[in-house]
């Protein structure tokens, strides 16, 4: 049966708040980029819809 190690433990948390960290970071990215992406999508949509007329 294994002791609880308190160390071993807070280590194992410290793992897991990096990795966190690491995605947050890489999906706060990705949100941007997709943001960017829909708002370049709408001006042309805007543009192509103006200029019909």
């Amino acid at each position: 049966m294994d002791t609880y190690d308190p160390d071993q433990l807070h280590r194992k948390l410290e793992a897991i708040e990096a990795r966190m960290a690491c995605h947050e970071r890489t999906t706060r990215i990705i949100l941007v980029l997709v943001i960017a992406l829909a708002v370049v999508a709408l001006g042309l949509l805007l543009d192509h819809l103006v200029n019909r007329q």
